[in-house]
Order: structure tokens, then sequence, then C-alpha cells
């Protein structure tokens, strides 16, 4: 059979002067990814073929290939596809589809009816290709239906078990399927980046100014105009590939792991050596790495967010079978790259690797999308177009003034191009991506690590700041401080083992545990768990318990660990035993007994008040309480949590990081809201924030997130902006936390090292995971990661966020103000009949030497020290609202106003000659670059106390650019290419003047304006 919608998809040479490469367009795969994927993946299997890339938003594929082995004509003819060589076959089969499914990647699975492409299998054959080019010369399919097969045939179409593969088949699939990661995001190349620069509006400006010119003889002034668009063209060039090369390093974390089940064993590998067949071992905190069938499932939940959009985790079994048509968010036997496991454990094997899982066929479709520009870099480009089009029209009236006025045509299509070239911002196109990339190296030097993009931007916007209390406020660092038994609480370390009841408790700890007991090189214990539970056997060791002996007579048979909805962990030992430990009030509930002095007894009112009394007591001084209890089973009893055996309580302490009182009030200072979400007792909770400063006015408003559950969305909405503490939280209501502070109108940012924190890390505005003791899911969701853990750093990142929104601010300010200046000296000159003060090669040499230069030292412009101390920015407030652009103008209108004294007193003196011209040239020159000093801030004034930063790259620009401003007026070649004649000392003394009066008049107009802010309360 033949597929009818093949027949459009017919290669036609575009380019194939160069040997060795060839460029077809191909109607066929226009704005259709898939067949794009297809046609690609079918020419690189071709013989002598070393790369393809096709193009489905342009219909192209360049095929590179050894002239040797093939030529153009043999590649046209073997990707035609719909001539009637290509025939499609039916194989019918009763069973499971085993090496030729594998071997073939076969287009579907309905009734063990497989459809394969005949004639390119045996073109692929009879070429010798390598069995790795066989799938490649197939179509591009979508996979089988992995979870409406039965776990037992998925292993069986996979030739694999849950023993996992052997070394052999391993390499054997790596080498036919290649390494499983997905193909890197494709950056522009250095030539782009070039041409990127010419295709902007205000160089569209420019190239018709050059034609203008052409067409009225001033071919000189044409090709001076072309040179100057190419030097910056090359400027833009040098700063924005750099700028590409910074932020092509976003999001590396370094190399993920996987553990996985071989010849038997479990072992740990690099993520991409994982191969189809590979059988995944699962537990809290694994972030997938490849699709997978699961295949055995304990109280598995796994947060799917960032493939379904689901936003609570879901429940993971090992059903039988699924419907073919659930959707992918419902698919309950499957696992799938890029999300994270939150809870239980289990097995999968994989089924899809690379691109071919989920999340690579996404960011395939998103490949042809293109790359997203930032709010700012949208806006800076829809402030670009308007000021094209406001520059347009004003050469349009200019024009028309000009005839009016009696001149030629050539005169005022000359006084036009002028106006033209005055108006182009030529740096403006450069100047967000330059400033974010620079911004994302200089927080890198401070331990930040900025994984996407539109966060530096988020940071300056955070209002309200999400704590997790462990490894964020605290230090990570448990130990156990206190231990209640028998109705008496005791110091841990005066626990003596010879106590019955202090040993039943230790060894329940040791046993109910999952941290493992290793050693140094140099002989030395070292306890691999999490710090918590590392805490307990350490307890249990320094006691004296033999926890490895222990262990071995009583090894763990099943294990419940906490989940979403469950605060205990629960474990079944040899011997019938069954221990639980958590939640104090959880573990309480399900208790029938106590142990007292040895024995067990009825556990009565009286007893459960006291240990409720005493959970209160040492939760309210700060310590995280966790209740032990046991229960003997019965032979073949099923393992439920009642009728237990309740042992004593254990109390933690993990310490407050030192200087957090005085980190919280430097949040506070900024209007940030500190809010703390933790899984800790009310009172354990109320302690810590109280202890670290938490709330602004000293008073903490605490919520038990135990209600959140049945309180309705909109109180909650109501009620989250006014809460300090959220204790007793899910990971669930983690989330619903942060949506609710979002639904609200806030942006908010959330820390977090855990895997209980990943669904609320992507949810919020910006996701901050630390660095050093984060998990890696974390981690890998996070679009800022602490690299230092240090929650002061983050006062640095938002420092750092709100100073990059104001450099490239100030560097727009001051690129639209100096344009402005030069738009008006042209345009009151033309209309005043004062003749042009300025020619455009003038022009031109002034947006170059003035504009782009000091834009990029403005780029990088240190913060302000005050930074902290106001407002977080309004993100959905535009950079220049109507006041600013009104105060641009203002500023640009006092540089005029300089450069045209300027002028009218040379014209006075020397008469109407380039002098006059030359001396207003340099008069603009100068007050333009001073004017730099005017915009590295909005709010100081260059005489107050409280100075700025320093920032070397402003005075050596002035500098820079005057030195040169002075020698090509000293230079006669220079002078004439710009038409200038020498000004003399007065001349510069006049012109450095009026420079310094443009200064000192736009700081005092920002003095006043501050002035008036300040009694408005703004």
């Amino acid at each position: 059979m033949r597929h009818a919608e093949d027949s459009a998809i017919e290669p036609r040479v575009v380019h194939a002067r160069v040997p060795g490469r060839v460029r077809l367009a191909i109607d066929g795969i226009r704005r259709r990814g898939d067949e794009a994927r297809r046609v690609e993946a079918s020419a690189r299997a071709l013989p002598g073929v070393h790369a393809a890339r096709a193009r489905a938003r342009t219909g192209a594929l360049l095929v590179e290939f050894d002239p040797q082995r093939t030529s153009v004509s043999a590649i046209v003819s073997a990707l035609r596809v719909g001539a009637p060589e290509r025939e499609v076959a039916r194989v019918v089969r009763v069973g499971p589809l085993r090496s030729l499914a594998s071997a073939l990647r076969a287009r579907s699975l309905v009734d063990d009816t497989w459809e394969i492409d005949v004639v390119a299998l045996g073109r692929a054959l009879a070429t010798g290709a390598p069995r790795a080019a066989l799938p490649a010369a197939m179509p591009a399919a979508p996979q089988p239906a992995w979870h409406a097969i039965s776990a037992r045939d998925v292993l069986a179409t996979l030739e694999s078990s849950e023993h996992g593969l052997g070394d052999a088949e391993v390499s054997a699939r790596r080498d036919r399927d290649g390494p499983n990661a997905l193909r890197a995001e494709a950056r522009r190349s250095e030539l782009a980046i070039f041409v990127a620069q010419l295709r902007s509006g205000p160089v569209a400006l420019l190239a018709g100014s050059a034609l203008l010119s052409v067409a009225t003889g001033g071919l000189a002034d044409a090709g001076v105009i072309a040179l100057v668009v190419a030097a910056n063209a090359g400027i833009g060039w040098l700063t924005e590939s750099r700028a590409e090369r910074t932020l092509g390093e976003l999001g590396r974390t370094g190399p993920r792991r996987a553990r996985v089940v071989r010849g038997g064993a479990v072992v740990e590998v690099d993520a991409e050596a994982l191969v189809v067949g590979d059988v995944l071992v699962l537990a809290a905190g694994t972030l997938l790495a490849a699709d997978a069938r699961v295949i055995a499932a304990d109280s598995l939940y796994a947060d799917e967010s960032s493939l379904t959009g689901e936003s609570l985790p879901v429940e993971k079994r090992a059903t039988e079978s699924e419907r073919e048509d659930v959707p992918l968010a419902d698919r309950r036997a499957m696992v799938f790259r890029g999300t994270v496991v939150t809870g239980g454990s289990g097995r999968a094997v994989v089924v899809a690797i690379g691109d071919a899982t989920e999340i690579g066929r996404i960011r395939a479709l998103a490949a042809e999308i293109g790359t997203h520009e930032t709010p700012m870099q949208r806006e800076l480009r829809e402030l670009g177009t308007k000021l094209v089009w406001t520059a347009s029209t004003v050469c349009a009236g200019v024009l028309g003034v000009s005839l009016l006025r009696g001149a030629t045509v050539r005169q005022a299509l000359t006084s036009s191009i002028s106006l033209a070239v005055a108006a182009v911002p030529e740096g403006l196109p450069t100047v967000a991506i330059t400033t974010l990339a620079l911004g994302v190296r200089r927080m890198r030097e401070h331990g930040v690590l900025v994984r996407q993009l539109h966060a530096v931007e988020a940071l300056g916007s955070v209002q309200t700041l999400c704590l997790d209390k462990t490894g964020t406020i605290t230090e990570n660092r448990m130990s156990v401080e206190q231990l209640c038994v028998s109705g008496r609480c005791v110091r841990a370390t005066d626990a003596m083992l010879d106590d019955a009841d202090v040993h039943a408790l230790l060894e329940a700890l040791a046993l109910n545990n999952e941290v493992e007991l290793d050693r140094a090189p140099d002989g030395s214990l070292v306890l691999v768990g999490s710090p918590t539970e590392a805490a307990l056997v350490r307890l249990a060791l320094d006691r004296g318990v033999d926890v490895a002996a222990l262990r071995a007579a009583r090894p763990i048979e099943r294990l419940r660990p906490r989940t979403e909805g469950r605060g205990t962990m629960a474990t079944q030992h040899g011997g019938a035993l069954l221990v639980v430990k958590g939640r104090p009030s959880e573990v309480l509930a399900s208790c029938a007994r106590r142990l007292h002095q040895g024995r067990d007894e009825a556990l009565d009112e009286a007893a459960r008040t006291a240990l409720e009394h005493a959970n209160a007591m040492l939760a309210g001084q700060g310590y995280r309480v966790l209740a032990v209890a046991r229960r003997a089973l019965a032979e073949g009893e099923e393992t439920v949590e009642r009728d237990l055996v309740h042992l004593g309580l254990v109390a933690m302490a993990d310490p407050p990081r030192e200087g957090l009182d005085a980190l919280m009030s430097t949040f506070h200072r900024a209007r940030i809201d500190t809010v703390m979400i933790t899984g800790d007792q009310p009172a354990t909770a109320h302690a810590i924030a109280r202890r670290v400063g938490l709330a602004r006015e000293g008073r903490v408003d605490l919520l038990d997130a135990t209600r959140i559950d049945a309180m309705d969305p909109a109180l909650l909405r109501a009620l989250a902006p006014k809460v300090q503490v959220f204790a007793r939280v899910s990971p669930s209501q983690k989330l619903a936390i942060v949506r609710a502070l979002q639904e609200g109108g806030r942006i908010v940012a959330m820390t977090g090292d855990g895997v209980n924190d990943a669904p609320a890390l992507r949810a919020a505005d910006v996701g901050v995971a630390m660095g050093r003791t984060g998990s890696d899911a974390a981690r890998e969701l996070a679009d800022v990661v602490l690299l230092d853990d240090r929650l002061e750093t983050m006062a640095i990142a938002i420092e750092h966020g709100r100073a990059i929104h104001d450099d490239v601010a100030k560097a727009v300010r001051f690129v639209v103000a100096t344009n402005a200046s030069e738009i008006m000296l042209t345009a009151i000159g033309v209309a005043s009949g004062l003749g042009e003060p300025l020619t455009p090669l003038q022009l031109l040499w002034l947006n170059v030497l003035t504009d782009v230069l000091p834009e990029l030292a403005l780029a990088i412009e240190p913060p302000e020290r005050d930074v902290l101390g106001r407002p977080p920015r309004d993100p959905h407030a535009p950079m220049f609202g109507g006041r600013e652009l009104g105060r641009v103008a203002i500023e640009g209108g006092v540089i005029t106003a300089s450069a045209l004294a300027s002028f009218l007193w040379a014209r006075t003196r020397w008469g109407a000659g380039p002098r006059a011209g030359s001396l207003a040239f340099a008069s603009l020159s100068a007050s333009q670059l001073v004017h730099a000093v005017h915009a590295r801030s909005t709010r100081h004034v260059i005489w107050d106390r409280d100075r700025l930063p320093p920032n070397r790259a402003v005075p050596l620009t002035i500098a820079g650019s005057l030195a040169l401003q002075i020698a090509a007026e000293r230079l006669p070649i220079v002078r004439r290419v710009l038409g200038t004649a020498p000004i003399g000392p007065a001349g510069w003394i006049v012109a450095l003047g009026s420079a310094a009066a443009t200064l000192i008049a736009n700081e005092t107009l920002k003095a006043t304006w501050r002035r008036d802010e300040r009694a408005h309360g703004e």
C-alpha cells in the first residue's frame, strides 16, 4: 500500500555548488514537524551521508555527504517519497514481536499488526548499512501503547526480564540506539548572529537613507553609512555572541545518575548510558531519565507537572494493562523522563530513550516554534519599532516642511536623511541580551547559578519568599537531644542502654531506618542517608546498640515509606515485627498500649494526655518530635498499623543558621514578605519562626495546613498573604499555598532542597534549590541554584535581579535621550531655516561613539546601595511609562539646548560655515558622553554624600570617546570625511563647558523630581 499524503513530498535542489553539500526544498515537510524528522532520519541513513538537518518552518533540508560515495542525484532519488518503489507491507504475527520490532521500530502495534517500510529496509541491507542505521531508515513512528500491554509482555517484547540486561546486550543496544540524550538545542551560528544585527528596523531605516544618498549623488555618504552599519553590526555581533555563549551554559548542573538492575544486581550508571530494556530502580527522589513501564510498585507516587501540568503527585501502579486510548496524564502504569518520584518505591522497564521519549517529542515540537523572548526583550523590541515609526513620521514631516520652505528636492531629501540617521537607536537591540548575560555571569561569581533566563527578570519582582525550614532556615544538621520513655524525658546523652524502655526505643530507631552503614578508606564508620535518619542511627550506635547485628537478625522484609497524606514510616522485619515511626499524633492514634518499665500495658486516657503534653512541650521548645511504636505480628497476619505499642518520643534539634535575624530584616526592608513552609508541628514551627525574626512586626501568624484541604480556595487566597508560617504541610499543600499566593497577585519565590519541594519549586515564579545539600530533583527543577547553600546568597540574587532590570532601563534611557537630542537639533535647524547643524556622517559618528560604547558601560553598572531598600518592581508595569518618557524627552531637550546654544554662538562669532557645525558637533558629542554619568542612576545625583558604587567602565568610556573626538577634529583626513573644521582651544572650552552645564542642569532636574516623589510618598 502507498501513503497518499506522501505524494506531495518531492525534493528540489536549491543549492549544490559546494562539493559535499546540497540544500533541498521539500514542500511536504513545511510546517509538518513529524514529516521533517522522518525525512531527516531517512537522509542520515543513506550511504555516504555525514549529516542532515531539516527545518519544518521553511521546508528546507541541508545534507552533508561524501562526494566519493554518493551524489546529489542519488540523494534526491533516494529521498523522493511517493515514487512507485516505496511500498509498505503489513506483517501480521501472533504473539509479541521481538527482535524484528526492536530492529525496525515498526510504525504501530494494533492487534499484532505491524507496518514496515520494506523498501527502506531492503535499501539499508543492500548498501551494507550497519544495524544502527536500520531504525533511522524507517518512518518516524509513534511508540507502541506500552501502557496497554501487560508488564510481562512488555518485558518479553523488549527481550528483557526483571533481572535486567547483560553487559553484552547493553553494549549492543547502545551501539544501535545511541546515547540516552535529548538532541541539543541548536544555538545560532556566529554568522546568524551577525546577520541578525542587519535585520532590525533601525538598520532598515539606515539602508533607506543610504539608498536616498545614492539617488541624490551622495555616494560618499552612502559608503560611510554602510561602513557604520557594518561597524555597529560588528559591535553587536561581538557582544551578543559572547552573551549567547554565556546563556548557552544555563541549566548545566552536572551529569545525572540512574539506578538499574543489570545481570541481577542493582548498579548505578550515567543516565546517558540507559538503553531500552533496562530495569530502573525507583525510590523517592529519583529523577526519571527515560520513559518506562512500571513492573512493580509499592506506594509509588510521581510528580508529572513538568509533562502533564497535573499539580498533584500521581500514584503509579504495575497494572496488568490499561485502555490504549487513556490520556497521557492518566497512564498509571507509565513513568516518564523529566518527572520525579516523590514517594514510595518500585521498578520499571525502559521503553523509550532520548528524543523518542514524550518530553523529547515535546522539545522537538518546541524547536519548530523557535526560542521565546523574555518580557524585557519583547518590550525593547517593541520600543525600538515605535522609535523607528516615530522617526519615519518626523522625517516625512521635515521633508514636507523643507519643500514648503522652497528647498530643492535634493536638499529636502538630504535633510530627511540627516534626521533619519539621527533617529536610529543602533545599540538598542543588543541591550537586553547583553545585560542579561553579563548579569548571569556576575551572579554566578556570587554563588548563584541561574538555570532559566526568565528567572533573572522575575528575581527583581519577588514579593513573597517562601522558605523551606530544613536545610534552608536550619542547618540540616540533625541531632537527638531528648528521649521520652515511661512518662519521663531524659537527655539523649544520659540515656542508658540497660534501661529496658530506652533499649527498646533505640532498637526500634535502628530498625525503622534506611541509613546504610559504610566504611571510609581509613576504616571509620560512615552513615549514608538523610540527616534525620543518620542522627537516629548515630544515637543508637553511641549508646551501645550493635546496629549491624540487629539488622542482620531482623532484616527489613517490607517498607512502607511516608507518602502524601501519611506522616509515618512502617517497616516489617524478620521475626514478625512491625515498627512504626513518624508524626506523634498519627502514631499515638494507632496505639492501644505503651511500654512502661519493660512491660506492655494499656494506654489509658491519662497516659495519652501525658504523651500529648510532652509532645507539645518539646515542640514548643523548637524541637522536631517523632513518636515510635512497634507490634509483634502473628504468622501470616496482615501488616496493619493498629493496636501498636507506644515506645516513646524522640526530640531532635536542627539549629537555625546564624545571622538569619539580620537577613530577615534585609528582606523586610526590601518589602519582601518571608514565609516558612514546613512539615513540622505548629509549636515547633512557631518557636523557630520567632527565633529567626520571620515576621516583620514580631507577631507570627500561623496556619495548620491540615485544615487546607477542607478550606475554600477563596478563603485560602485571602489568608495566605497574611500568614508567616504554614505548619504540618504536605507536598501538595505546599503547591496549593504557592498557587494561592500567586492567585492573590503575588510574585513568589520558593526555596527547597528535597524531593517533596519539587512541585512547589516548579510552580513558583522563581524556584530556588540548594546546590550542596539539595536533591538532584530539586536542582533539576529549580530556576536558580544557590551553590553555597547560604540563604544570604538569595538576598544577593534578588539584589542583582533588581539591578539587572535597572541597568537595562538606564542604558535604554540613555540611548533614547541622546537620540532624541539629535532629532531635536536637526529638526529645529531645518525648520527654523538655520540649516543642518550636523551632516549625516557626523550623526553616524555620534551614534557609534556616544551611543553604543556608553550603553555597554551602563549595562554593567553594579547594584545601587539602596536597591534592597526599595519595593519590588511591578512585573506588569512598562519599563517606561508616560511620565518617564516625558522626563527622558526633557533630558534630551536639555542636551539639545546646550548644543544649539553652542551652534548659535559659533554662527555669531565665525559665521554660517563649517566651523559652526563643527562646534555643534563637538558640543553635542561631549554633552551626550557626560550624560552617561547622569544616566547611572534615576535617584542619586552627583553631589549626594551617599556615592554610587564605582563603575570604572563609565569614566574610561567617556575619556576614550572624547580622545577619539578630539583626534577626529585634529586629523585632516577625518575632517574631510566628516566635513568638519578646526574649532581651536576656544571652541573646545565652549563645547566642554556646555557639556558640564548639561550635566548640572539634568542632575538638578533629577533632584527636583526626586524631591517631588518623596513629597508624594512615591
